[in-house]
């Protein structure tokens, strides 16, 4: 398989979790309201990297089919470029939302868990990204920008199960 048709595959499934996000957000909608930060921000997080794994994903190809990178190479450099500063904006805007709405929360083991979990798949994200971009520490850059592509779709795997978990505590009234 190459890299055009994973990136397509990984297009897919990025769809897919924003569906699944917008049945929750359906199915749980009187749940889902601001005065529930962490309701609230899981699905709209959902939906952003969903949105966002998609984008990176469909990049490459349209910008060499456009003319605004020359190869396959610098079609994935420069989407790992839009990637890399998508992840510096979502660390600035969206992570002290976060942060705020966990102060005070009774986060149990598994979730915090989850937390670090993703927090390293976006690390890793954005390191592999950003050495991507440079030209830096892969043979492929393709590759590269795969596997930032996969650390997107682990992170929308966690967003989803925190997602679920937390429709599920909030319709029974507890946190365990």
């Amino acid at each position: 398989m190459n890299a055009a048709d994973t990136m397509h595959l990984i297009a897919e499934v990025a769809i897919g979790f924003t569906g699944f996000a917008g049945i929750v957000g359906a199915l749980g909608r009187e749940r889902l309201r601001a005065d529930d930060p962490h309701l609230w921000l899981g699905f709209w997080t959902m939906i952003e990297f969903g949105l966002a794994t998609l984008l990176a994903a469909l990049l490459p190809s349209v910008a060499f089919h456009t003319g605004l990178a020359d190869s396959a190479g610098g079609a994935a450099r420069l989407t790992s470029g839009v990637f890399t500063a998508w992840l510096v904006a979502h660390l600035v805007l969206v992570t002290p939302l976060f942060v705020r709405a966990r102060r005070g929360a009774n986060w149990s083991r598994g979730l915090v868990t989850l937390d670090v979990a993703t927090f390293l798949c976006l690390l890793t994200a954005f390191v592999s990204q950003s050495a991507n971009m440079l030209g830096r520490g892969f043979e492929s850059a393709e590759g590269g920008l795969l596997l930032g592509l996969y650390m997107l779709l682990m992170v929308s795997g966690f967003n989803f199960a925190l997602l679920v978990y937390l429709m599920l505590v909030s319709a029974g009234g507890t946190r365990r």
